[in-house]
């Protein structure tokens, strides 16, 4: 049995998303006039939409901020400054990692 049903993954990955984009989200499902994220992510489970319309949504953000980066420093540009580093931290943990332990 699963830990989480798929209502409370489908609240999970909205919870994640910020508000200015989930209100675009909202507005692309016919859902305006709410400023308020907890009132949208209600109104957009109520819809019962399919959790890949929410992926979709989510990665397609992930790519345009990966895009607008690009445009500032290149992959392999950005390895290399990273591989310059003698300890970084990946998230939001306290485990520093070091740039050889890194693919």
């Amino acid at each position: 049995m699963p830990l989480l049903s798929q209502k409370e993954v489908l609240n999970l990955k909205l919870s994640s998303i910020p508000l200015k984009q989930l209100k675009e989200f909202a507005r692309n499902l016919g859902i305006n006039g709410i400023d308020s994220a907890t009132e949208i992510i209600k109104k957009v489970l109520e819809k019962g939409i399919k959790e890949d319309k929410v992926n979709k949504f989510i990665k397609q953000k992930y790519n345009e901020r990966i895009e607008k980066r690009r445009k500032v420093i290149s992959d392999d540009n950005l390895k290399k400054e990273l591989k310059k580093s003698q300890n970084f931290f990946l998230g939001c943990g306290s485990r520093a990692v070091r740039p050889e332990n890194t693919n």
